[in-house]
């Protein structure tokens, strides 16, 4: 943990201190280990560098350049906010309920690694992605939404990660590169400045406690049911260009 501190960050090592912690006390629990060595080590000072949030105009950019295909995975994250495990993990039977508008979303971010379910509101524009993908997905067998179709080991088996998916779109879109998480933190600070309390965002970001969601939205000030709708409306400017663009 020094070295690390020392040849990368303090960052870097409280990262590894957190882990270490962790697979330390799994086996005290379950493997009858009688003592947590990495618990005598303290976390180090750092600087918190606030994380990179996209524009509004960035992320429309990327929206107009993305295929139909894309925009579902998309619109699945500017939706819902969710975590990548959260939207690869999805199957149509049991995670999608498309008549009751609700979209369910499971996370292991518990203290036992169980998984914990919530069902949250499927905005308008998720519903009508999602339904489109449906019917036009290429893996008519596979439960899972998001499948890898790419020739490779991993073709038609669910997507762990997708590497390339945001940095090439950022890349024809001409804006500064962002990853998936990033949306996470624009869909928050956008409910942020829609004047959402933390309480609210808190249920949508699966946060178990408030002072994190807090934190994940710094120093943006500050009923669940269809928030995210027009979230990304911008005056209409992503329904006029889809008017003009078409569906692909």
């Amino acid at each position: 943990l020094d070295k690390q501190a020392s040849d990368r960050s303090a960052n870097a090592s409280n990262r590894d201190r957190k882990n270490l912690l962790a697979m330390w006390s799994y086996g005290r629990k379950f493997l009858g280990l009688t003592d947590n060595p990495v618990s005598i080590t303290s976390k180090r000072a750092h600087d918190r560098n606030p994380p990179y949030t996209p524009p509004t105009e960035d992320v429309l950019k990327i929206l107009l350049v993305a295929t139909r295909k894309e925009k579902v995975l998309l619109d699945s994250y500017l939706h819902t906010a969710a975590r990548r495990s959260e939207i690869f993990r999805l199957t149509w039977v049991e995670d999608i309920n498309f008549e009751r508008r609700k979209i369910r979303l499971g996370t292991r971010k518990t203290k036992d690694g169980s998984m914990e379910y919530v069902w949250i509101p499927m905005a308008d524009e998720l519903h009508d992605s999602l339904l489109w993908w449906w019917h036009n997905r290429q893996f008519k067998r596979s439960p899972y939404v998001f499948v890898d179709d790419h020739p490779g080991p991993n073709y038609g088996e669910p997507y762990k990660v997708r590497r390339r998916f945001m940095k090439s779109l950022c890349k024809r879109a001409g804006v500064r590169p962002f990853g998936f998480h990033a949306l996470r933190h624009f869909v928050a600070s956008r409910l942020a400045d829609m004047g959402k309390s933390s309480a609210t965002m808190q249920q949508l970001v699966l946060h178990k406690k408030i002072n994190t969601t807090e934190r994940y939205i710094q120093s943006l000030n500050d009923g669940l049911k269809g928030i995210t709708n027009g979230l990304l409306d911008a005056n209409g400017t992503i329904d006029r260009h889809e008017k003009e663009r078409g569906r692909n």
